[in-house]
């Protein structure tokens, strides 16, 4: 028997923009190493990062609000589905990604990663008993997995990781100089909303609901995978492509440009009147230098 997928879904905005924060926090993580070649979107899970020959599978789960240690719960079920799925052998990672939690979860601790026997003694109660109840609320979750070893063994291989507030970010270790053409926040920005409209883009392409795989590399067609290469070549091609001096020259240069500009007018003037001393009329210089002073 295959995997079936179960459980896609309907995004909002701010789902949304956390899917492609979780998406970024794996490539991010993943570095220079290059185990992750893609991703599969609402396909395993909201983000599934693949390696090569979609062997290991990283499996994320996003929520957009702020999560104690009862909604915790309630989101685990899809990365408990996939765990103890007929696929269970491929997904090396599960990782429930939230935009913050509240603090019963941890009490006085500040962590942007942590696992279940980081959480308060009661949260962790609350946790389990909100999980199971959920677990047993979805037809696809078959109640004889549920017994304590699998579902203590599940809770201790979750890693929550609490979003990073700013999107530019997720867009910054992507870079590999410490000064890429003066790159301003507005400009990381931008190019995360491009990602962002990609992974909507897929997620939204075509439905999956119900689709039986014989293995995970199905996904790599399922047209549900968007390359790590296609991430980084739209990465570099819009820092390549920005005009740096769009927004005018920087302050610190201001009197160095007025000094040229001044410089460049008079060479010209000289240059016309050369041409044609006696006829360097103001109705000839746009003739001969038009375009170029109107740059200045």
């Amino acid at each position: 028997m295959g995997y079936t997928i179960r459980s896609s879904e309907k995004t909002s905005s701010s789902a949304s923009e956390m899917e492609t924060k979780a998406l970024l926090h794996l490539l991010c993580e993943d570095g220079d190493k290059g185990d992750i070649v893609g991703f599969a979107i609402d396909f395993f899970n909201d983000v599934t990062g693949m390696d090569r020959n979609a062997f290991r599978l990283y499996d994320v789960q996003s929520k957009g609000t702020d999560s104690g240690p009862s909604a915790l719960g309630q989101e685990l079920v899809t990365l408990y589905k996939n765990y103890s799925s007929e696929f269970k052998g491929f997904f090396v990672a599960q990782i429930l990604f939230v935009r913050s939690v509240t603090k019963p979860v941890l009490g006085d601790q500040v962590l942007s990663e942590f696992r279940y026997c980081d959480m308060t003694e009661n949260a962790q109660e609350k946790l389990r008993s909100s999980f199971l109840q959920a677990c047993e609320d979805k037809k696809y979750i078959d109640n004889n997995l549920l017994n304590d070893e699998a579902v203590a063994s599940f809770l201790n291989q979750v890693v929550f990781v609490v979003a990073k507030p700013d999107k530019e970010d997720y867009i910054r270790p992507l870079i590999k100089t410490n000064n890429a053409l003066a790159t301003t926040d507005r400009d990381l920005r931008a190019i995360f909303a491009e990602i962002r409209k990609k992974q909507l883009g897929i997620k939204t392409s075509s439905k999956v609901e119900g689709l039986e795989l014989a293995h995970p590399s199905e996904a790599f067609s399922s047209g549900h995978y968007l390359r790590r290469s296609d991430i980084e070549l739209l990465v570099i091609s819009r820092l390549l492509n920005r005009n740096p001096l769009k927004a005018g020259v920087p302050r610190p240069f201001e009197s160095i440009s007025t000094s040229l500009k001044r410089i460049m007018r008079r060479e010209c003037w000289m240059v016309a009147k050369t041409i044609s001393p006696n006829k360097c009329s103001l109705q000839l210089r746009p003739m001969l230098f038009g375009r170029f002073l109107a740059t200045l």
